[in-house]
């Protein structure tokens, strides 16, 4: 009996997504949808899980700083690098105060 239903529903499913409609099912509901309540639907929130209403992607790498590991994208993870917005993969920190010369020339500006 246990085999019957788990192919059932194994048949089921795949009928579902060789649908012709099943497309245009999944975007209805992702258009409805809103899974972190910022007031951007899960289509075009590029951070589904996370509140980010505006969308920041300093990285351009279509996710969102809000739940990007690697909000500069110079390949260091944001809690390893010295300097979280600015690619400096070099992570240069002339006096060891494990701030990044990126952010020292930042707050001369």
């Amino acid at each position: 009996m246990k085999l019957i239903s788990k192919c059932s529903i194994f048949i089921f499913m795949l009928a579902i997504l060789l649908s012709p409609n099943f497309s245009a099912i999944a975007s209805a509901d992702c258009a409805a949808r809103d899974t972190d309540g910022d007031s951007v639907n899960d289509c075009v929130d590029n951070c589904s899980y996370d509140i980010n209403p505006n969308q920041a992607d300093s990285d351009n790498d279509e996710m969102g700083d809000a739940c990007d590991g690697d909000i500069d994208g110079d390949a260091i993870k944001n809690a390893d690098d010295n300097c979280p917005s600015i690619a400096n993969k070099d992570q240069t920190d002339q006096d060891g105060d494990k701030t990044g010369e990126c952010l020292r020339y930042l707050r001369r500006i």
